[in-house]
């Protein structure tokens, strides 16, 4: 059996619509996962965090197939403008916004644990979204489905490290943001809202 590489990804960027706080929809084999986009900007390729995932996953390779690694080896990490939208084949991250960026899609069955900068749990849902600055916990495997061979990285635990600009569609508000209190919690003050 490979041992479990843990590794901590640099600074990078949560990319659309994460999956942390509950599984997304099944796969085409009836997995669900909590899974996320991490987008490397290419500050964040020239840091030794960033090396080590890539020599990562050469080791992870040598290590699974020997010699014998397949041809046409699935890379981890990819250009983030080669995401692309099945409807309509556009870009989920496209290049006049990320143009030298990277993306890592990462997954795992378990729930990963979520920390603020301090460590500490966090539980408010609103606070983890697409654009967010995070650094994350991760071990490569390899894998080989239906003729397909590659790496990939499992996803273990977040950590956000600040807040950043949503990504379109990628966030939520928060209901203390959006409304401020109306009346006394009875109910008292219904009727003067409404003219007769």
């Amino acid at each position: 059996m490979i041992e479990q590489t843990t590794l901590r990804t640099p600074e990078c960027m949560l990319g659309h619509f994460p999956k942390i706080f509950e599984q997304g929809l099944p796969d085409d084999r009836g997995n669900k996962f909590y899974e996320t986009d991490l987008l490397f900007s290419p500050e964040a390729q020239k840091t030794a965090e960033y090396a080590r995932l890539k020599q990562a996953m050469a080791d992870c390779a040598k290590a699974e197939w020997k010699d014998k690694v397949p041809s046409g080896l699935r890379s981890a990490i990819r250009p983030a403008g080669e995401k692309r939208r099945e409807k309509d084949n556009t870009q989920y991250y496209p290049d006049d916004q990320f143009a030298g960026w990277t993306l890592m899609r990462v997954k795992s069955k378990n729930r990963p644990q979520v920390v603020n900068a301090q460590v500490q749990e966090i539980t408010d849902e609103t606070e983890i979204y697409g654009g967010c600055v995070v650094r994350v916990s991760v071990h490569p495997y390899a894998y080989q489905v239906k003729g397909n061979a590659g790496i990939s990285f499992g996803l273990n635990n977040i950590q956000k490290l600040r807040d950043g600009e949503p990504l379109a569609g990628g966030s939520r508000t928060r209901a203390a943001d959006d409304f401020e209190p109306v009346g006394d919690a009875s109910g008292a003050d219904v009727d003067s809202m409404f003219a007769d």
